[in-house]
């Protein structure tokens, strides 16, 4: 007997679409070793060419027919203990939510499967760079923050007095960064060659399990390669 899945309609369904653009799908097969149920797995494509949606669909018989998983990630979703076409069932599913913003900035949370079950809990988000990689020149405040953060580099300070102020404050890189806010605009001081440029970026971080707010102030400075190009360097932070 055949059964609708995603997208469905019907009243009391809206789980949302298989896919954006495209979608892509195998089945697991049961393991009667371990008690694995088989799964249809359907990865959909979005408009980026990643997956951004993800269902895992289990047969629960006649009178109830499928249940169903399902994970969005607007910028990506990532499987890294599976490969496809190998048999291999989904234990640990990764998203990534895009903040749209001008830093590229992304919400990622690690789901983690219940033992053999459809279930998946979610560890804290955390806000990171999309790309995972930390650029080697953010270009906003809040992009330098961030950077600072992951692996507190000394150039993002705005001298080494400023970094080992800073450390004072965040002696290690926290285990979660849970909000990244910033007025978006700069508070310019002075004229002429005195002209200075600084802006504050609000952080919440969790560190040793306690969660607490820092401020950080940025001062904008000419980049060592000249050519007008300036950077934006922590200046101190409480």
């Amino acid at each position: 007997v055949p059964y609708r899945l995603l997208p469905d309609w019907t009243t009391g369904k809206g789980q949302g679409y298989l896919g954006d653009k495209s979608v892509n799908w195998e089945v697991t097969p049961e393991d009667q070793i371990t008690g694995f149920e088989a799964e249809l797995v359907v990865q959909g494509i979005g408009t980026n060419g990643a997956t951004t949606r993800l269902s895992l669909f289990r047969w629960l018989g006649p009178k109830n027919g499928y249940g169903v998983t399902y994970f969005q990630g607007s910028y990506s979703i990532t499987m890294p203990d599976w490969t496809a076409g190998q048999d291999q069932r989904i234990n640990t599913v990764v998203t990534l939510e895009a903040f749209n913003d001008r830093s590229k900035l992304c919400n990622q949370t690690y789901w983690t499967r219940q033992g053999t079950s459809a279930q998946f809990f979610a560890s804290p988000s955390n806000i990171t760079f999309c790309l995972d990689a930390i650029p080697a020149q953010p270009t906003y405040p809040e992009a330098v923050v961030l950077a600072w953060l992951k692996d507190q580099n000394p150039e993002f300070a705005l001298t080494p007095d400023a970094q080992a102020e800073l450390l004072l404050v965040v002696p290690n890189p926290p285990e979660q960064i849970v909000s990244l806010d910033y007025p978006g605009t700069a508070t310019v001081t002075g004229t002429g060659n005195t002209t200075k440029s600084t802006m504050t970026v609000e952080s919440t971080i969790v560190q040793a399990g306690v969660q607490r707010v820092v401020k950080w102030q940025l001062r904008e400075v000419m980049a060592a390669e000249g050519g007008g190009t300036t950077r934006w360097r922590i200046e101190l932070a409480e």
